[in-house]
């Protein structure tokens, strides 16, 4: 038996891409089910048109907009996010969704220095994918999973925590449900199978 969901338009999270790389294709298919806005960065053009997949925003410099309005017909309608350089382009994403209302991102980083951009981001729930790593920000300073024996997670800002579960290596001991807790909110990383 099938189930259907019905999502309303923007409340699925977006998909940013930065880096095309950050976990495989076959995670990235999981994102696209539910048709989210798909921002791409200029550079990952060419590699996310090979997944033929529907692209909503480029982000690129200004003096490109009217080249890639005419490489990329087939995408239209295709909107444009201009930027004067490239490591301002995360900003310019996300400064677009938070005044687009949306709720929740979905964004694929390159590099540490990606990745330690997008943690500082608080007005839009995002889930960061890094090295073949899902990262969520646990607000509210706990977190609790059921995990299976020798899940291994990762955890920024590196600081004291409560750990019940784990150990200090931050690999499940057993079976069952494991508890991350701290007086502050920080980003909690689960490797991708």
């Amino acid at each position: 038996m099938s189930s259907h969901h019905f999502v309303k338009e923007d409340q699925e999270p977006a998909l940013l891409i930065i880096d095309p790389h950050a976990i495989s294709f076959e995670k990235i298919q999981e994102l696209l089910e539910w048709s989210p806005t798909v921002i791409v960065l200029e550079e990952a053009l060419a590699i996310v048109l090979g997944w033929e997949i529907k692209i909503d925003f480029v982000l690129c410099i200004a003096e490109h907009i009217e080249v890639l309005q005419k490489e990329l017909l087939s995408q239209a309608p295709i909107q444009f996010i201009s930027i004067s350089k490239q490591n301002e382009s995360l900003d310019a994403a996300l400064h677009y969704l938070v005044d687009a209302k949306y709720k929740a991102v979905n964004i694929l980083v390159s590099n540490k220095e990606s990745f330690e951009t997008a943690t500082k981001i608080s007005k839009i729930y995002s889930e960061l994918y890094f090295e073949n790593k899902k990262w969520s920000l646990v607000k509210s300073g706990h977190f609790q999973k059921w995990v299976p024996t020798q899940t291994q997670l990762s955890i920024s800002p590196k600081k004291l925590y409560v750990l019940k579960g784990l150990s200090n290596e931050l690999e499940s001991l057993v079976d069952g449900q494991i508890t991350i807790e701290s007086d502050s909110s920080f980003w909690i990383g689960e490797e991708l199978n």
